[in-house]
């Protein structure tokens, strides 16, 4: 017989090249180098490296004939993507490849040998690079994503003015104190600070990964204040007269006393309508700082008694 091999292909490492026979009745395919004999027709290989395959073909006579074929086994490139790399959520890295002449990026499907990437979650990216003999071969960057620190600045707060009060944050490892201004004020997880009126502040902690977050407090500042009472005043039986009373936030705690005949004990300007004389005071706290009391006198005056006359006729 007169056999043929085909003709000689090339192929990228890892690939197969499919071998096809013809003009005999069955095949015998030795590697050369690396021996190995296989039967068949056709068959698939795929060489490490470039191989000559001898084909010995038989008709069904037993007469054979040999014919050789090159499978020529190219290296794929060696693809380089951006060390895996660590950053906080909300931002940003660019990863870059290099090793070959087009490349495309999964997730996402973005070609080019750089991409910007943004992952909520930590996520691996895998870079296929293709060469000029078009090998393909891959490389990944993992980039971790690292959520923010729970910084905490700390509950809303109630001071008296004047007194110092202490502000401590929690959640991270390094922190700086801001005011309402953005003036630092300090850089330690804990800081005093004596506010003249009610301030914000907030603080900047960072994490060991160095992710930063922020938050923010209050501190109320109480004054203190001074109530005025109304002028003592008479009235008559069955009258009433209403107590006004300034100086004071009427959220405050208030307590009258007596309660008799007054219409809401509670309250800065209750309406009064006592039974006799009565002596009123009134005491106002702001529940954590200051407080002050007054008093009034209503005087009950006794009705006149009228007397029309006797009757006439």
């Amino acid at each position: 017989p007169t056999v043929n091999a085909g003709a000689d292909q090339t192929i990228c490492l890892g690939q197969n090249a499919t071998l096809t026979g013809v003009g005999a009745n069955t095949y015998q395919w030795t590697a050369n180098p690396g021996g190995g004999v296989v039967t068949g027709n056709p068959v698939s290989v795929s060489p490490p490296d470039t191989t000559t395959y001898q084909m010995i073909g038989y008709d069904i006579h037993g007469c054979r004939d040999t014919d050789y074929v090159d499978v020529n086994t190219l290296p794929l490139p060696v693809v380089v993507a951006t060390p895996d790399t660590a950053i906080c959520i909300g931002n940003s890295v660019t990863l870059n490849g290099s090793g070959a002449l087009t490349y495309t990026w999964a997730p996402g499907g973005a070609t080019g040998p750089t991409i910007l990437v943004t992952p909520n979650v930590t996520t691996t990216y895998t870079l296929s690079g293709t060469d000029g003999n078009a090998c393909t071969n891959t490389a990944t960057a993992t980039v971790i994503v690292n959520v923010l620190p729970p910084i905490d600045a700390g509950l809303d707060q109630i001071n008296c003015f004047g007194s110092p009060a202490t502000l401590n944050a929690s959640g991270g490892v390094t922190y700086t104190w801001f005011d309402s201004g953005n003036n630092q004020i300090g850089n330690t997880q804990s800081l005093t600070v004596t506010p003249t009126d009610t301030s914000m502040y907030y603080v900047i902690g960072i994490d060991g990964n160095g992710c930063v977050n922020s938050d923010t407090t209050n501190i109320i500042v109480l004054f203190p204040f001074t109530i005025t009472c109304p002028p003592d005043a008479p009235i008559c039986i069955g009258d009433s007269i209403q107590l006004v009373v300034t100086g004071a936030n009427p959220n405050y705690n208030i307590t009258w006393s007596p309660i008799t005949g007054l219409s809401n004990p509670s309250i800065l300007n209750p309406m009064a309508s006592p039974p006799q004389t009565t002596l009123y005071t009134i005491q106002v706290t702001d529940g954590s700082c200051f407080s002050d009391n007054c008093s009034v006198t209503i005087t009950m005056n006794p009705n006149p008694v009228i007397d029309a006359g006797p009757d006439l006729t």
